[in-house]
């Protein structure tokens, strides 16, 4: 295109990276302009330079795959809930812990599941004790950081019917 004196030109230009797996990074790409100028009258040609640094970022791809757990407890013994922790993303997924709310549950009830490498599974057992019979509503609360470092929730719900227990006796026989 043509610029006139003091004025500017604009280019657009997409770029593909490939080769990048697994982390945060920047590139350095050359950007080489050639242009040709008249100077005092005379046509000249002129190339200059430019180094600029561009950011890779892989999108984080992370999802509660599904839970697994007693759909019926009997009240005052252990039950569990086991989340599957899915990274279909090309960066490790860090510091992930599982957390599961529930009125029923005394407090909240924590585990940490570590980081979960890009195309793997992870797990995470809750383990927690009802002590009220009806219907223990909750969910599973999911927190993870990307490669950068920045936080990040996800829930799911969860439903569980809990049971009296039962009192076993055994009759003698006479």
């Amino acid at each position: 295109g043509k610029v006139e004196k003091s004025g500017t030109i604009k280019h657009n230009f997409e770029l593909v990276v490939t080769g990048v797996e697994n982390t945060v990074t920047s590139i350095p790409v050359n950007v080489v302009y050639d242009f040709e100028a008249y100077v005092k009258g005379v046509r000249k040609s002129y190339s200059t330079q430019q180094t600029v640094a561009i950011n890779i970022e892989q999108e984080t791809k992370f999802e509660i795959s599904r839970l697994d757990y007693m759909e019926a407890v009997t009240a005052g013994e252990e039950a569990y809930i086991t989340a599957y922790l899915i990274n279909k993303g090309k960066t490790t997924v860090n510091n992930v812990t599982v957390e599961i709310e529930c009125d029923m549950v005394n407090g909240p009830q924590t585990v940490f599941a570590g980081n979960i490498m890009p195309g793997t599974e992870g797990l995470a057992d809750v383990y927690f004790t009802v002590n009220e019979m009806g219907t223990a509503a909750g969910k599973i609360i999911v927190t993870y950081e990307d490669a950068k470092g920045k936080q990040y929730t996800m829930e799911k719900e969860f439903s569980m019917e809990v049971m009296e227990a039962y009192e076993y006796t055994w009759d003698e026989p006479v």
